[in-house]
């Protein structure tokens, strides 16, 4: 079956490089675009109203940031340059949760990767994955952060509730 395209969500996280080599795979296979979405925690600057300065804090953390997303996005590009179908790149700029659910529910396929409890993202890690899973409407490869995985499809598992509705999407 090919895609539309193929959204992967790139993050900080060292398994995440694994995943956008198994999305790029997966393009192209299907012969279709690879988009990476770089979503992670943005802070809300009304939360640092109490602060002395908070505006310094606020330029400090969006400089690190863009630092952290501009070093992400060129691993991204220098795993994907050989894609003949080509890879775009796009990132949260304010609310994270909303544009990963934006972003994709405009792809074919969506590749996240596992919750860790160590992720340094923190809650926003989580909210995106189940999110993803539970509001885009797309089907998500979820690749575990554990364990290496050179490719995926050769064995597929459905969950299955019984309900119309799981039939219907089956």
């Amino acid at each position: 079956m090919g895609y539309s395209s193929i959204l992967v969500h790139v993050d900080k996280k060292p398994s995440a490089q694994q995943r956008v080599q198994l999305a790029a795979q997966l393009a192209h296979a299907s012969e279709c675009p690879l988009i990476g979405l770089f979503a992670g925690f943005i802070p809300d600057p009304t939360y640092f109203y109490l602060m002395d300065n908070p505006h310094e804090f606020v330029e400090a953390d969006r400089r690190r940031r863009l630092q952290i997303r501009e070093k992400i996005r060129g691993e991204f590009h220098a795993l994907t340059g050989t894609l003949s179908l080509g890879a775009e790149w796009r990132a949260a700029e304010q609310d994270s949760l909303s544009t990963a659910l934006q972003e994709s529910r405009e792809a074919g396929l969506v590749v996240a990767g596992q919750y860790e409890p160590s992720n340094i993202e923190g809650p926003i890690a989580r909210q995106i994955l189940e999110a993803l899973i539970l509001e885009s409407g797309r089907p998500v490869l979820v690749v575990p952060c554990a364990g290496q995985f050179l490719s995926a499809g050769a064995r597929v598992m459905i969950a299955w509730n019984g309900s119309r509705e799981a039939a219907r999407a089956a």
